[in-house]
């Protein structure tokens, strides 16, 4: 397999709602898991990679394929940052708490979840409703 990269923004690919999942390579995760550590990031979405398909790592170890947010706690303002945007931040409105199946994902967790399938949506920093600045 060819080495995987960054796709950086702005980019079509980062702007395309992916496909759901189908046969994801156990090497492909390995390898995004890998990217995601190297990069010092929280979460890496497949079309940050360049594939098309809905599915993430994460830093804690966990891989979320076809993920859908099923309940979301209170709302409020975080400001993230985005592999795909070094350098750069946004103010975005989140949720404290988000249950992904049968588990709920409180903190951090639950805003990089917010964030990846963001991506898998064709959502990013740049595209959405926040407001976004140059980190000095």
């Amino acid at each position: 397999m060819t080495k995987l990269t960054i796709i950086q923004g702005p980019s079509s690919l980062l702007n395309q709602k992916c496909d759901r999942a189908a046969i994801i390579p156990a090497s492909l995760i390995s390898d995004m898991c890998k990217l995601l550590i190297d990069a010092d990031g929280l979460g890496l979405a497949a079309p940050q990679v360049g594939i098309n398909a809905r599915f993430f790592v994460t830093r804690w170890g966990e891989v979320f394929i076809d993920p859908v947010i099923t309940r979301a706690g209170s709302p409020l303002y975080v400001n993230e940052g985005c592999l795909s945007y070094p350098g750069k931040s946004a103010t975005k409105l989140r949720y404290t708490t988000v249950q992904v199946g049968s588990r709920t994902y409180c903190g951090i967790e639950a805003v990089v979840i917010q964030h990846e399938l963001d991506h898998l949506n064709g959502i990013t920093i740049e595209t959405s409703d926040t407001v976004m600045q140059e980190n000095l």
